[in-house]
């Protein structure tokens, strides 16, 4: 059931242990934007009895259902996200694509949606309008994804690994730096105004209605390394980023 090969992915971080109503909101909101359920593997455990370092390791039994049938879909409420395939035939061709939960060693986790490369920007059959067409479309899943979510912060990247609030604290990564997310606690730590003229020169830059931020420098579809258009100015700026007590600004 699991997909291959490498992805785009969709990383958004809420900076909390495994919330159920995290992840209901994101494969809801993926339902209402034409999505369609296939298989889904569910950790067998109820979201209130989870043992962290277990699912971190990957440790419970997975229980596989066929989302495709409502029914089945209660089971969320009672068991853990593991993954769920899904299809999204918006796309100029039609592919599937995976919504995920990963866990960290912080007992933190983050919600991802992955689509495979080759569906999206190498299929003989897409043209560079299709191309486009398509990152437009995983873009704004992303935005409303982000917009009616959880999330300290998110990022859209290959092959993409979200941060932790760990490793913003160790400096051991930083704030997504190509393609961000950034919530409104997130905006004005780093300073509105500052953070504002440093996107100016973004490719897009979006703001939404509670604050954050979504900015990108480049096209995912384009052959040349996206972090070579990041300008040095800004991946400085966010690495000075202050992360001390963000998780408590969102619940």
């Amino acid at each position: 059931m699991r997909l291959e090969g490498d992805f785009l992915s969709i990383g958004l971080y809420p900076g909390k242990s495994y919330r159920h109503a995290v992840v209901a909101k994101a494969f809801e909101d993926l339902l209402a934007m034409g999505c369609r359920p296939k298989m889904a593997s569910l950790w067998d455990v109820r979201p209130s009895a989870i043992d962290h370092e277990m699912l971190y390791n990957g440790e419970y039994e997975t229980v596989d259902l066929d989302f495709s049938k409502p029914r089945n879909r209660n089971k969320l409420g009672n068991h853990v996200l593991h993954r769920c395939v899904m299809e999204l035939s918006a796309l100029p061709i039609p592919c599937e694509f995976q919504l995920m939960c990963s866990f960290n060693d912080d007992k933190t986790f983050d919600v991802n949606v992955d689509f495979p490369y080759w569906a999206l920007f190498r299929e003989n059959r897409l043209t560079i309008q299709g191309s486009y067409f398509a990152e437009l479309i995983i873009e704004t899943l992303a935005l409303v994804l982000f917009e009616s979510g959880f999330y300290l912060y998110g990022g859209v990247e290959w092959e993409y690994e979200v941060p932790t609030l760990f490793d913003l604290r160790t400096r051991s990564k930083t704030l997504p730096e190509h393609c961000g997310l950034y919530s409104a606690p997130v905006v004005d730590k780093l300073g509105r105004s500052r953070l504002m003229d440093q996107l100016r020169p973004a490719r897009r830059l979006h703001q939404f209605h509670q604050g954050g931020v979504y900015f990108s420098w480049d096209y995912w579809y384009e052959e040349h390394a996206a972090s070579d258009k990041v300008p040095q100015e800004f991946k400085a700026f966010i690495a000075n980023f202050d992360s001390t007590n963000l998780e408590e600004t969102i619940e």
